[in-house]
């Protein structure tokens, strides 16, 4: 019988998406586009909070969690929605510049928009396992 030979090293072809290896590294990567994705989020709800007269931008927060969901998993996408409500809290909510929340209507919107977040960066980390896996598995069907 033929021996296969098998690779000393997969090559993920989306690792510059999603990282693979938990190092120091990787983790201040996590943190730094996690925040900047953020940050993003936050000046496109005060500009569209001031050219559109919305007054509850929050879901501008979402694609900033599913980016972390999808590019660094549940436990970092966990960390950007909880970031996300104290940005939103903290800078577009009544009173400003105050964690505190005048309009009870605002702390539903909050409490909604963090079980909704959970729920879609949860998909999206099992979405993202998934590619991987499928990626491993053709891989290792290739060699």
């Amino acid at each position: 019988m033929e021996e296969r030979s098998r690779p000393a090293v997969l090559i993920n072809p989306s690792s510059w998406w999603m990282p693979e290896k938990n190092t120091l590294r990787t983790r201040l990567l996590a943190a730094t586009q996690s925040i900047g994705a953020v940050v993003i989020a936050l000046l496109a709800g005060l500009v569209i909070e001031q050219l559109l007269h919305v007054e509850n931008v929050l879901l501008v927060f979402l694609p900033a969690v599913l980016f972390a969901a999808l590019r660094f998993g549940l436990a970092v996408a966990s960390g950007v929605s909880l970031l996300s409500v104290l940005a939103s809290s903290f800078f577009l909510a009544e009173p400003r510049f105050s964690f505190a929340v005048a309009d009870p209507d605002g702390v539903w919107a909050l409490a909604i928009f963090l079980i909704v977040a959970s729920f879609t960066s949860n998909l999206a980390a099992q979405a993202r396992e998934r590619a991987a896996a499928a990626s491993y598995h053709s891989q290792v069907a290739e060699h």
